[in-house]
């Protein structure tokens, strides 16, 4: 943890104040993004503002916390998935995992770097860098003694590939959004647009129904599914490559064809 009190023993209702925090930023920097409300987020832990400023000086702060503590699930979910299943989908379950925290850390990261420190972060990721990387490689390994995965796989091409699916499908969201954004901005997506001027819809018309205005329409919501799916689709077809094959097993001696 990176949060000021973690670096002091901390009484017993502290330690869950600092919990009840940590899990309500949480789920807050996932919903509405790294700018979330600081007093809502003690809200929704119980606690009043100054409390949450104790444990964390600043926004900064609190984010970094996230950004360990998401680091710290994902390397015990490494461990879980060791214990739980074969050493090739143990990593392979774990590659999802990595995915998805790679995409939903996106922002923090952003977030993080913004206030022009980024040396004070690069000193501190490198310690979540190298739990990635350990646990990455031990869930490898062990794919590869079983024969699970194909010879040649290093970690960090793997861990790369991965972020490499993450943030193409993230930028493809990006700039749907902006998009989006420009053709609202030039009237093409609101409710007289989209039907209320011909009487066929208005919000609650076709033009939301189909997705080409409302916020709450099919467009939105199918949108950012399929770029979760596109990401899902992508890392199949990479762990696909990645899979031991018979031919991967050529017999050292070939027979002799004479």
């Amino acid at each position: 943890m990176v949060g000021t009190a973690a670096r002091r023993p901390l009484r017993a209702d502290a330690r869950r104040n600092y919990a009840r925090i940590l899990a309500a930023a949480e789920e807050a920097f996932a919903t509405h993004g790294p700018d979330a409300s600081l007093e809502e987020i003690a809200r929704q832990a119980g606690v009043g503002s100054a409390t949450l400023h104790r444990h964390f000086a600043s926004r900064r702060s609190l984010l970094e916390a996230v950004f360990h503590d998401r680091v710290e699930a994902l390397c015990a979910r490494a461990r879980e998935h060791a214990r739980a299943s074969e050493p090739g989908p143990a990593l392979f379950a774990w590659l999802r995992d990595l995915n998805a925290y790679a995409a939903a850390s996106l922002g923090l990261i952003a977030s993080l770097l913004r206030d022009g420190r980024d040396l004070d972060l690069v000193e501190k990721d490198d310690d979540c860098v190298s739990m990635i990387t350990n646990a990455a490689g031990e869930l490898l390994d062990a794919a590869r003694r079983a024969g699970a995965v194909r010879p040649g796989i290093r970690t960090e091409d793997m861990l790369a590939l991965v972020n490499a699916i993450s943030l193409a499908t993230t930028e493809g969201r990006d700039r749907t959004d902006r998009t989006e954004g420009l053709d609202r901005a030039d009237g093409h997506g609101d409710a007289e647009s989209n039907g209320c001027a011909d009487g066929s819809g208005g919000a609650g018309g076709q033009g939301g129904a189909e997705g080409s205005g409302d916020v709450g329409g099919q467009g939105d919501a199918d949108g950012s599914e399929g770029d979760d799916a596109q990401a899902g689709r992508l890392l199949d077809i990479a762990i696909e490559g990645m899979r031991a094959h018979p031919c991967d097993t050529a017999p050292s001696n070939p027979p002799d064809l004479r």
